[in-house]
């Protein structure tokens, strides 16, 4: 008895485990600790459990597979006011669907407004693309027209365009064109070159230089690039960096070929700014290429292998020697293109690529890059021109002769353990 407080009503309890008498309060019970669950056979037959899986009694009858405890639910407690704001969601919820009209929906329907409604949040977002549904990417622009690329024969795209061909009936050249992404590779870009050109007159002839010291046994350039020189010097139009590129690399060449510097005391080579220039202007990037690109590898590669710099020119022509195989410039290809202006070039490029590829390769002693039996294009010829587009181009007897010098050169290398075994 207390008297402040009045009586206290107390209850003797006896616990599981220990068996001792605790003391408490009514309405208040001991909480138990480390109460070990029966298992549901221990439960059943009312025998003590171990605990564990399989319990020790379960081991013991050998029925361990019969081993299962029950699942007891949590308890968890929840705020009031957590309780209540889920009755008004639920009740929100069901007041909608009630007021919803009650036509069938496809089973689509819900597909397609997550769609759209997925298409307008990307919208939204400035400077963020959606590989999934933004499959139309802007290309940058560009001042030259890319040529599309060529796929060979043994191809599996080639397959699967003859096989729809012969089940569909269709067309040519009617797969999709793949989608291209463009890949900033840091440092890939020069920042903007600082060059120089020289004057107008200086430049041209520069370029009348280079092409009477190698334009006889190559093909530089068509006579109407002078006009296109003249155009450039006139502000008449804005060349590319490719284009300035095969322009800064035909002055290197016609600086060397003059020998205007050769002796100076700093020890430079004739040209040298001009062919650094170009360098460093030429981008590292090889997917959309044309036959330009062609030029300039073929051009770099004559002033490496005019300062003696073999090994460096046999690189420039082979980057080159690729670039023209995935054009197809191998490969006859008239039926793609229609001018004759075109066509010639492209035959004469290719020609004038082989014949400098096969020479640094027979120096060097390296494999020729591509075999004779994979080329079907023809040689070098005014045949099927005009009298206006013969004008472009030079007489072609001396790059034809030369070809056949490089097939010659191509033959032997390939013979050479029967040749050497003859000699010795």
């Amino acid at each position: 008895y207390n008297g402040s407080c009045g009586v206290i009503r107390r209850r003797v309890t006896k616990t599981r485990e220990t068996g001792k008498e605790e003391l408490g309060c009514v309405g208040q019970y001991p909480r138990p600790t480390g109460l070990i669950p029966l298992c549901r056979r221990c439960h059943t037959q009312k025998i003590k459990c171990s605990g564990g899986t399989p319990c020790s009694a379960c081991m013991t009858a050998s029925q361990a597979s019969a081993c299962h405890y029950p699942f007891r639910e949590r308890k968890v407690t929840i705020s009031e006011h957590y309780l209540k704001q889920l009755e008004a969601d639920s009740q929100a919820l069901k007041h909608q669907n009630e007021t919803a009209p009650s036509q069938p929906r496809s089973p689509g329907a819900d597909i397609d407004q997550l769609l759209h409604s997925t298409i307008v949040s990307a919208a939204s977002d400035l400077g963020v693309v959606n590989p999934l549904f933004d499959a139309r990417r802007e290309q940058p622009p560009t001042q030259i027209v890319m040529e599309s690329s060529f796929i060979g024969e043994a191809a599996c795209d080639a397959f699967i365009e003859r096989l729809l061909q012969s089940l569909s009936h269709r067309e040519a050249n009617s797969l999709p064109a793949p989608h291209k992404y463009i890949i900033d590779i840091p440092g890939a870009r020069m920042p903007a070159v600082e060059y120089t050109l020289p004057e107008r007159v200086h430049a041209k002839l520069l370029i009348q230089v280079a092409a009477r010291y190698i334009g006889n046994g190559q093909h530089l350039f068509l006579t109407s690039y002078m006009e296109e020189v003249d155009s450039v010097y006139k502000k008449d139009a804005e060349p590319s960096s490719i284009w300035l590129c095969k322009l800064l690399a035909l002055l290197a060449l016609g600086e060397l070929y003059s020998n205007r510097r050769r002796g100076n005391s700093d020890n430079k080579a004739p040209g040298e700014e001009y062919f650094v220039s170009a360098l460093s202007m030429l981008h590292n990037q090889y997917e959309d290429t044309t036959t330009l690109h062609v030029e300039v590898y073929l051009l770099l590669a004559c002033y490496s292998n005019a300062l003696g710099r073999v090994r460096s020119a046999y690189t420039y022509s082979g980057i080159g020697m690729r670039i023209a195989l995935s054009l197809g410039m191998h490969r006859s290809s008239s039926s793609l293109h229609t001018s004759g202006i075109e066509r010639e070039s492209r035959r004469r490029i290719w020609w004038s690529l082989y014949l400098f590829d096969r020479l640094t390769c027979s120096k060097l002693g390296q494999p020729t890059t591509v075999n004779d039996d994979d080329i079907d294009v023809e040689r070098p010829t005014m045949d099927g021109l005009t009298p206006e587009e013969k004008e472009e181009f030079p007489d072609p007897c001396h790059l034809f002769a030369s070809v056949g010098l490089a097939k010659i050169a191509g033959d032997i290398w390939r013979n050479k353990i029967h040749f050497v075994e003859r000699v010795c």
